[in-house]
């Protein structure tokens, strides 16, 4: 009957609203949770070596309320706020929803209310590290965050996982590219090696100007930036890389070290195969083409 119809009609809305005013409550506690961390969270000033511009770190980034160790690990605020996603996400896993897809999309705000607001903390705690630490630790974060997706389907096929996933190749990136040149440039082959990326790059078929005479790439600072590469992957503690090491996915940490391994080797390449060119016009390398490319990507172990 029509009066039936409207009963159910009623109770459906009322139904609604009371779904939607528990998520609004839900909301906002997980919300206000995350923004005592964030209110409390005051940055302090960051120790710095006389004349030198560069951030350094202690123990803790000087942070009040959250705290990052020396091992670069999740702060264990981060994993008991993930432990009671991992638990709403094991009951919403027992309702009887018709397809995946409407798991996934019922349980989209839920999500987002537990890892924006942890976000924030977390980049909030940052400020006081270096860019590698900072790298590290988010990558250990994020990957945390998706050990908890993982436990569900309806969570680990959301769009969410897969921005976080991507989040994590982006660090990933930033790490190697950071580490890479943290270690060219201490090694004092990092301006070498950028003036010949530059002048291959604006060198035009009809130039006659040879590399050696390009300031910045004569015979000597050739020589030194070669004899200054080859001595560090020849040395004991090659591509020790302390702040990667504490990278908790083995599978990332292997990846970023190989990812930095390839950029030295690459720039080894670069300098031997420019100076192995007669046409370059260096002369008398035999001792610094002593170790050949091949012998380089080993010793870097290269996989």
């Amino acid at each position: 009957t029509v009066d039936d119809t409207q009963l159910q009609l009623k109770f459906m809305t009322s139904l609604q609203d009371l779904q939607r005013t528990s998520y609004d409550k839900f909301y906002k506690m997980v919300q206000h949770r995350m923004d005592k961390f964030l209110d409390t969270a005051t940055v302090g000033v960051g120790s710095s070596n006389v004349g030198n511009s560069k951030k350094t770190s202690s123990s803790t980034s000087a942070i009040t309320g959250i705290s990052i160790s020396l091992e670069l690990t999740p702060h264990n605020l981060f994993k008991e706020h993930l432990d009671r996603l991992h638990d709403i996400m094991s009951i919403y896993a027992t309702n009887l929803l018709s397809t995946r897809q409407r798991q996934i999309d019922n349980f989209t705000a839920v999500l987002n209310s537990f890892i924006d607001p942890m976000l924030q903390v977390v980049h909030k705690s940052i400020v006081n590290l270096t860019d590698t630490e900072k790298c590290v630790y988010l990558i250990n974060v994020l990957r945390l965050m998706l050990e908890i997706l993982e436990t569900e389907s309806f969570t680990k096929h959301s769009a969410r996982y897969e921005t976080l996933s991507l989040l994590i190749e982006t660090q990933k990136e930033k790490l190697v590219e950071n580490e890479s040149s943290f270690i060219l440039k201490d090694l004092g082959v990092f301006t070498t090696l950028f003036t010949l990326q530059q002048f291959k790059q604006t060198q035009r078929p009809n130039n006659t100007e040879r590399v050696c005479d390009v300031q910045g790439l004569d015979e000597n600072a050739m020589k030194l930036a070669i004899k200054s590469l080859t001595a560090y992957i020849f040395s004991l503690g090659a591509l020790s890389m302390p702040k990667i090491e504490k990278i908790t996915n083995m599978q990332i940490r292997s990846m970023v070290r190989n990812g930095v391994a390839n950029v030295i080797f690459s720039a080894y390449k670069s300098l031997y195969d420019t100076l192995a060119n007669k046409q370059n016009g260096y002369s008398n390398c035999e001792q610094e083409l002593s170790n050949s490319p091949e012998r380089v990507k080993q010793m870097l172990q290269i996989k």
